[in-house]
């Protein structure tokens, strides 16, 4: 077989069909793309406190917070429809942010943020 078929790894098999040829390399999936939200994800899991048998026992603060800050840029791309979205993120994280900042060693987890008087 001559052209672009035998330069393919294809063969003509006894009944005339096309087969693929077993030197055919087999082809890699196709490259998996990060979305924003793949991105996310990966940010929010990185702030996860984990035991010894990676059960989740807390949240770290300052990693939350880049976190959220990532989240409301991602949001701010999809268009002005999300402003009054933005608005209310940008309250509330900002009050959460305030807080935390008033005493972040005493508040360097979600438990302590909490907890603390």
């Amino acid at each position: 077989l001559r052209g672009p078929e035998s330069e393919a790894g294809l063969s003509i098999a006894s009944r005339g069909a096309l087969s693929v040829a077993s030197t055919t390399p087999s082809l890699a999936p196709p490259p998996q793309r990060e979305t924003r939200f793949a991105v996310l994800r990966e940010a929010f899991a990185s702030c996860a406190i984990l035991d010894a048998s990676g059960t989740q026992q807390d949240v770290c603060m300052p990693k939350f917070f880049e976190s959220c800050q990532q989240y409301r840029d991602i949001l701010s791309k999809l268009g002005r429809a999300v402003g009054f979205v933005l608005a209310d993120i940008d309250q509330n994280l900002g009050n959460a942010k305030k807080a935390w900042q008033e005493a972040p060693q005493q508040r360097a987890t979600v438990r302590a943020y909490l907890n603390h008087d």
